[in-house]
């Protein structure tokens, strides 16, 4: 029997679980009996150290042995009753302090040999108590003695009314009842070829370990099959892309090479190169699928133009989606005027368009009059039928979820799909999320991009903020100040932006003319507000993160961020880059609190010390991990734990270069059924990704 077999072993049906529990259980996202044994210890507990009670230090984990002397019950506010046990040994006794735990005097009776686990001894009232402690009792009759005490304990990630006791004892039974029979999945040469210790020891050792030192090794193999398996997928699936041929050609470039002679401006060495491995790509007979990274300001989407105007002249449907109306809107009107005299016909498609407007849109989508779709996810709705779409951008592709990229695939029988972001991703990490597409890099800024100057102040520092912005706006410069709510809320006592909007344009900066965006306003109110800042007519633009992505508005030199802790690296970054888009001297202000968490303090460092996008998405990855930092849900990034893409870089890509080998002689995997096996019962369904015959 294969390990992730057990996926179709449901967690409510294990003895003890139920109904109940299983809801518990799926708060940890544990569904069935593979959830649960691959759900590891995030940390262990050494209770191996036996002290007589006479030795015990308060304030250190200790585990003794003793008997129940007896019971005792007191009171506290005259009414509430309190179980005490006494525990003793040869050398003396304490009390266990039983709050809201009566029914252990039914459990730990008089006489009864038991070892107690605490971090919490104390003494009070002239003994020694704890009222934190794990209890297991003495028992050779009894499957689970002895795997709460007297050993390296496993400390799981747990939730209320679930104990880490429970969830120990289960995965105790549930590793006892299969660990024999499981078939290592790994291919044998590869298991010789780099000594791999056995799986089955592996798996039960990462949850009880002999001791510390074997952790490691243990560890370091179960990474080597979530890596190994991951980066299969991987491999089949380029595989399967690579041999999916297209009917789109791509033979006339004129209008490509009239626009990029009309340029007002030379392309950077790395946009040349970038678009050059997109056309090579186009040209080819088989679909593209490659990630454009580039960080922000770097001149991904004017790559991306030229490039969707090559299909345009070659009547191939472009459809150019991007997560937001404002960036839809902004793509749309810019778009449209580099276009204008190139006889293509640009169309918008958002979710808040009159019904006359869409309606007509979406006709000339169906009828193919329409060369260039700018869209958010309304590109991906069933009413939505293209005529001959065969060429599709997604930009700052993370934040669409993996469901609705797929959906947009699924508009063409065979595109060519071209993926971008300016969040920079660390090699690790796009060896795992994106190791089926060729990824292409933008590194050098356009000539004239002035270094961005960050500063961190925190709160009571923000009137000089204040009179910086005023000096700035005197200067007839615009300025952006930030907010990570709305509007006020009862559960956070934070600053929010229609609040700070009223404050601004009524008191603080009544001489300037201050506006107001977020994400729910209407799409004309929003239209119009842009085009006012645009045309210099706001000063000051109060906002949410709707403005995030994609605003560009030269005259812009200054972005403030008020309670930034809230935000990530990544979206602070985007936030920066939103200013030092002219030749403007811009400076980006983070204003904090001064209960700045230890990793709060670091993402503020890094971000005062770095523009560079790629250095801070190194910092990001290693403060965050990989979940966190691409948004696991959207990703479609699967659970890699027990693996750490910060610590095992070498097994990964030792993994890697054996997965893409084995996939190159044999991507059929019929030299290897246990391989294909596994792969048919693994779950990485979020990536979309094919089937093993």
């Amino acid at each position: 029997m294969l390990l992730n077999q057990l996926k179709n072993n449901d967690i409510r049906y294990i003895k003890g679980v139920g109904e109940k529990k299983a809801l518990l259980f799926q708060k940890l996202n544990i569904f069935n009996v593979y959830d649960l044994l691959t759900f590891y210890p995030f940390r262990y507990e050494d209770r191996t150290a036996l002290k007589k009670i006479k030795d015990i230090i308060p304030g250190q984990i200790q585990t003794v042995i003793g008997r129940v002397v007896g019971h005792d019950h007191f009171r506290i506010r005259g009414r509430r009753t309190i179980l005490k046990i006494f525990i003793g040994d040869d050398t003396g006794f304490f009390s266990l302090i039983c709050y809201n735990r009566n029914f252990l005097k039914d459990i730990l009776k008089k006489e009864m040999k038991v070892f107690i686990s605490s971090s919490k001894f104390i003494y009070k009232y002239n003994e020694l108590q704890t009222a934190d402690f794990e209890y297991e009792i003495i028992d050779d009759d009894n499957d689970t003695s002895n795997i709460h005490t007297n050993r390296i304990v496993p400390i799981y990630h747990s939730t209320e009314n679930l104990s880490n006791k429970f969830v120990r004892v289960l995965v105790y039974r549930e590793l006892k009842k299969i660990i024999d029979d499981i078939e290592d999945a790994v291919p044998s040469e590869l298991l010789h070829k780099y000594k791999l210790p056995d799986f089955n020891l592996c798996l039960y050792k990462m949850h009880f370990p002999s001791d510390m030192s074997e952790l490691e090794l243990v560890r370091r193999r179960l990474a080597f099959d979530r890596f190994f398996f991951l980066e299969l997928v991987l491999a089949l699936n380029k595989r399967n892309i690579t041999l999916t041929d297209k009917k789109q050609k791509y033979t006339k470039k004129v209008l490509m090479n009239k626009f990029c002679e009309n340029l007002k401006f030379t392309l950077t060495t790395d946009q040349k190169n970038v678009l050059k491995e997109i056309l090579t790509d186009m040209n080819a007979s088989k679909c593209m699928n490659r990630l454009l990274m580039g960080d922000v300001g770097s001149g991904k989407t004017i790559v991306a133009l030229i490039s969707s105007l090559v299909a345009a002249e070659n009547k191939i449907q472009v459809a150019f989606m991007v997560p937001t109306e404002i960036l839809a809107l902004q793509h749309y009107t810019n778009i449209k005027e580099f276009l204008k005299d190139y006889n293509v016909q640009v169309e918008l498609l958002v979710g808040n368009q009159k019904i006359k407007e869409r309606a007509e849109v979406l006709e000339s989508i169906r009828t193919g009059s329409a060369d260039l779709i700018i869209g958010t996810h309304a590109l991906i709705e069933e009413n939505v039928q293209f005529n001959d779409l065969g060429y599709i951008v997604i930009d700052e592709q993370h934040r669409f979820g993996v469901l609705q990229r797929a959906k947009m695939h699924l508009k063409a029988p065979s595109p060519d799909v071209l993926v971008m972001t300016a969040t920079p991703i660390p090699r690790t990490l796009s060896l795992t999320v994106y190791g089926d597409l060729d990824i292409s890099v933008i590194r050098e800024m356009p000539p004239g991009r002035k270094v961005i100057k960050t500063l961190h102040f925190y709160e009571k520092r923000v009137n000089e903020v204040y009179d910086f912005l005023r000096k700035e706006m005197l200067q007839s410069h615009q300025v952006y100040v930030v907010y990570p709510l709305v509007k006020e809320s009862e559960k956070m006592d934070l600053k929010d932006a229609q609040s700070m909007y009223l404050n601004f344009r009524d008191h603080i900066f009544k001489d300037f003319n201050t506006g107001l965006i977020h994400g729910k306003m209407k799409k004309e109110e929003k239209e119009r507000i842009m085009n006012e800042f645009r045309k210099g007519h706001i000063d000051l633009l109060v906002s949410t993160t709707v403005i995030e992505v994609g605003v560009d508005v030269a005259n812009a030199s200054v972005m403030v961020v008020e309670h930034a802790e809230r935000f990530g690296i990544a979206q602070l970054h985007q936030l920066r880059g939103r200013i030092g888009r002219g030749d403007i001297a811009s400076t980006c202000i983070l204003i904090t609190g001064y209960g700045l968490s230890e990793e709060g303090r670091k993402r503020m460092n890094a971000l005062v010390k770095y523009n560079d996008g790629f250095k801070l998405a190194e910092i990001d990855l290693e403060l965050r991990g990989p979940g966190e930092l691409m948004g696991t849900k959207q990703t479609g990034l699967p659970d890699l734990k027990p693996a750490n893409l910060i610590e095992d870089r070498k097994i990964l890509e030792t993994s890697r270069e054996e997965a893409f080998r084995i996939v190159d002689k044999d991507p059929q995997l019929k030299a290897h059924p246990v391989v294909a096996e596994y792969l048919k019962n693994d779950n990485f369904k979020e990536l979309n990704l094919i089937k093993v015959s």
